[in-house]
């Protein structure tokens, strides 16, 4: 029983992983401007690590890093140290600060998550500029303008989805998304 249920949550885990990539990229090529700035990479890891905060969404983390990083531009590394920087982050505020779940929470962790994301990639990015002059040419003005658009609607994706959930899982009361049953 227990290779099954470890041979179903790699197989889970595989699927959610292409799903998100799937998703994020036809988001960044399909959508116009505004909305092309949703990360949906990031709101997935976020919203995993919300509903279960569990150490393996942590990892999985690693390998959305990873494919973020296959996607980008910028040098190799940057990427999936930002990443997995803002999800262990995320994760810590998780479980040590915020231990109650609610929407303000999830717009909060959202902001969180990306913010830290995206200061740790411009950081990295500006150091890389100074140890290469004119390699990337960055103007924070626009930077602070895309991250403000990447946080509003990035967050208010998670925080609908949130909702969503939310209303499955506690208003219709499914029996079977209930993992363990403790008997009295």
């Amino acid at each position: 029983m227990k290779s099954f249920r470890f041979i179903f949550s790699i197989f889970y885990y595989i699927v959610v992983i292409s799903c998100a990539t799937i998703i994020h990229v036809a988001i960044i090529q399909l959508l116009p401007f505004p909305f092309n700035q949703i990360n949906s990479i990031l709101l997935v890891v976020v919203g995993l690590l919300i509903l279960t905060v569990d150490i393996q969404n942590l990892w999985v983390s690693v390998f959305f890093g990873f494919l973020l990083e296959l996607l980008s531009t910028i040098p190799f590394g940057i990427t999936i140290a930002a990443f997995v920087i803002s999800m262990t982050l995320v994760y810590w505020i998780l479980t040590n600060i915020f231990t109650h779940r609610s929407i303000y929470i999830v717009f909060f962790m959202g902001g969180v998550g990306i913010f830290t994301y995206r200061a740790i990639i411009t950081t990295l990015l500006v150091l890389n500029n100074f140890f290469h002059p004119g390699t990337y040419l960055l103007d924070l003005g626009v930077v602070g303008v895309n991250l403000g658009i990447e946080i509003i609607l990035t967050t208010t994706a998670l925080a609908t989805l949130y909702a969503l959930s939310h209303l499955f899982v506690k208003k219709l009361k499914p029996e079977y998304v209930i993992r363990e049953r403790k008997l009295l």
